[in-house]
């Protein structure tokens, strides 16, 4: 019964955060992003060198328009990839905006 109830608040507590995040609104910071192949090549104007993407974070990368909120990048990823839990995919998609952002590629905005 404990581990329900703890699995229960786990739940309310990753829903109410993914309600907070989803609001938010990422946009680029100024990078050059081209597809290469299966990846994608950025260039940062803040950082030096070029970061390779997998295809996907590169996806959700040119995604971050500044116009579409995290819940609507969500929303694309859950159309294309049906067959996935909408969970994993927000918790991945969480997981890729904080990578994009702590490496200066995008910035994310309430």
């Amino acid at each position: 019964m404990e581990s329900m109830i703890r699995k229960e608040v786990a739940m309310m507590v990753h829903e109410n955060v993914y309600k907070v995040i989803f609001m938010r609104t990422p946009r680029f910071t100024g990078i050059k992003i081209r597809k290469d192949g299966d990846f994608y090549l950025c260039v940062s104007p803040s950082r030096a060198g070029i970061i390779s993407l997998n295809a996907l974070a590169g996806e959700i990368c040119l995604a971050c328009d500044g116009k579409s909120t995290i819940k609507d990048i969500h929303n694309g990823l859950t159309k294309t990839y049906r067959g996935v839990n909408k969970e994993e995919i927000a918790h991945d998609l969480c997981m890729c905006i904080s990578n994009l952002e702590r490496n200066g590629l995008i910035s994310v905005h309430k």
